[in-house]
């Protein structure tokens, strides 16, 4: 009986302790396992993830770092355009007298690095004027030139040479008088000295001076200053007190909602450029037919345009050729001959690089300085 009593003691689950092995119920072990699992998918798609967004971000910095190629590409041949630009302007003013728009080739092939067979580099610079395409590849990409005489345009930045604040005057009302929707707008002597007195122009106190001064701009509702300096872009004019919307599209010749974004080379008629006062004339055988018109008050739209079809056939050698032809009144001739010319000195370039899906444009304005065998640069802007 004892030995019963000892084999059942040592055979008791309860160790000598007093505490039960350990085991596990099957419902727990199943549980364990299934934490186990789902801990194991979730680094998995925690480690898809990570793979997923370094990919992506990896896919990114490849087409930016293209991207950033092809912009980089775009510029370097946007720029190397107006140093080509530049030096056909130099080249053209040591063969030349006089500027104007000579007869266009049908197309302007560079491509294989020469012009094509009979072209002549005379005038090059006004084919894109006209419309004829000035472009050709460069590398992996397309360079494509256009080149404008300012010195066909009226200068704001001269109006106070009487001479040409009516010449201004004249351009401002024919303006006005063909747009839409200008019934209201300021009259142009107003507009005129209006400019005049932005930039600090000389007034006098005994003049019939009928623009807006510094009191219209101190009592805006968010009051500024006038510049009392040269505009710098024909944009300054929608600070300019009169110059609404509408009426800056108007000058900027019919641009639309695209005035807003108009810059320094916007328009075929005004221009900025020399700042200099009195530093350039209007070049006859270059301005449109418009700012032809303003000259004189005795010039018509239809003398106008016979000037324009006058020089296709054969461009003004001098002013004396131009006056003894269309101004036949000797006091007329008188007031023109110092506001006129044949030959110019500024120019706006705009050059625009393509490679892929890509441009970038630059544009510039440059005078000729003949005496020092060189281009200045008046203005630079990259654009895209």
């Amino acid at each position: 009986m004892l030995r019963r009593f000892l084999d059942r003691k040592l055979n008791h689950p309860r160790t000598r302790s007093g505490a039960f092995p350990l085991r596990r119920p099957p419902s727990l072990a199943r549980d364990q396992a299934g934490v186990a699992l789902i801990t194991v998918i979730l680094i998995v798609s925690l480690l898809a993830v990570v793979l997923v967004e370094f990919a992506y971000n990896s896919r990114i910095q490849l087409r930016m770092a293209d991207s950033f190629s092809k912009q980089l590409k775009a510029y370097t041949i946007a720029r190397g355009g107006i140093d080509s630009a530049a030096d056909l302007l130099l080249y053209d003013c040591r063969k030349n007298q006089i500027d104007y728009f000579s007869k266009p080739m049908d197309s302007l092939d560079f491509s294989g690095g020469n012009l094509a067979e009979g072209a002549k580099l005379e005038e090059i610079w006004s084919w894109a004027a006209q419309g004829t395409p000035f472009s050709y590849p460069v590398g992996d990409g397309l360079l494509a030139i256009k080149i404008s005489d300012e010195n066909g345009k009226i200068n704001l930045n001269q109006l106070d040479d009487p001479k040409l604040r009516k010449i201004a005057v004249r351009l401002f009302e024919n303006l006005i008088s063909t747009g839409t929707g200008l019934e209201k707008a300021p009259s142009a002597e107003s507009l005129v000295d209006s400019i005049r007195s932005w930039t600090g122009g000389g007034v006098n106190a005994n003049e019939d001076f009928q623009g807006v001064g510094e009191d219209f701009y101190q009592g805006l509702s968010t009051p500024y200053s006038s510049k009392a300096g040269m505009l710098d872009s024909l944009s300054e004019l929608r600070l300019i007190g009169g110059f609404t919307s509408p009426l800056y599209a108007a000058f900027l010749d019919g641009a639309g909602p695209e005035a807003k974004n108009g810059d320094a080379l916007s328009s075929p008629l005004l221009t900025v450029f020399p700042q200099q006062s009195s530093a350039a004339k209007i070049n006859v055988n270059t301005a449109p037919a418009l700012v032809l018109e303003s000259l004189h008050e005795t010039f018509t739209p239809g003398i106008a345009q016979e000037v324009v079809d006058a020089r296709k056939e054969k461009q003004f050698a001098s002013t004396a050729e131009f006056l003894n032809e269309f101004v036949p009144d000797s006091h007329v001739r008188l007031d023109l001959q110092n506001l006129i010319a044949v030959k110019s000195d500024v120019f706006s370039i705009s050059s625009t690089g393509v490679v892929g899906d890509l441009a970038v444009t630059v544009k510039a304005v440059v005078i000729r300085l003949p005496g020092e065998n060189r281009v200045g640069l008046l203005y630079f802007r990259v654009e895209g």
